[in-house]
């Protein structure tokens, strides 16, 4: 299916890597590029603001790693810097999904995928598709304690997010606090 722009959801910082960037960030930037040169899709959107000890915003780190690894012109990503988290970037997608042409999808893993759809169903997203980095071939790079991890983590989460958050309201307080 082709987009008219997929959102890539970031992940947590990592500030021993030269990009900044956690693994999983980088895996679904890997995935948007991948769209991107398969032109499935023309526009990438990224974005965060700095968290705690980041020296830039995530939006300006993903998008340097989009323009410098994958050779995705900044002319077709659009960087907002005012979200710090999945819950607040929807809350900032569904005031913006007007202006892009065409459907919309998320790109995230598959240990997020069931959170984000219950954002997505908490802000009435509709018509939005979640592609996983695994659904384009990708692999992440969890051990096996760390999928049961990550797995139990993301059932919690996506079961809190559904019957009570559903706009991810709890989870943007807690994030809120580690903004610069």
């Amino acid at each position: 299916m082709a987009y008219g722009a997929v959102v890539v959801c970031p992940g947590f910082p990592q500030y021993d890597h030269p990009s900044g960037l956690y693994w999983d960030t980088r895996l679904r930037l890997q995935a948007a590029a991948i769209l991107y040169q398969q032109t499935q899709t023309s526009r990438i959107i990224v974005g965060g603001d700095r968290l705690l000890e980041m020296k830039d915003s995530y939006a300006n780190l993903m998008e340097k790693y989009l323009v410098e690894v994958f050779g995705v012109p900044t002319s077709d990503i659009t960087k907002e810097e005012y979200t710090f988290d999945t819950s607040s970037q929807f809350e900032w997608l569904a005031k913006h999904i007007g202006e892009f042409q065409g459907p919309v999808a998320v790109i995230t893993d598959a240990w997020q995928a069931m959170h984000v759809k219950a954002l997505l169903r908490g802000f009435r997203l509709q018509g939005i598709d979640v592609v996983t980095v695994e659904s384009i071939g990708l692999r992440s790079q969890y051990g096996a304690l760390g999928k049961i991890k990550w797995a139990l983590r993301e059932t919690i989460l996506a079961g809190f997010t559904s019957s009570v958050d559903p706009q991810g309201l709890t989870m943007q307080k807690i994030t809120s606090s580690r903004k610069k």
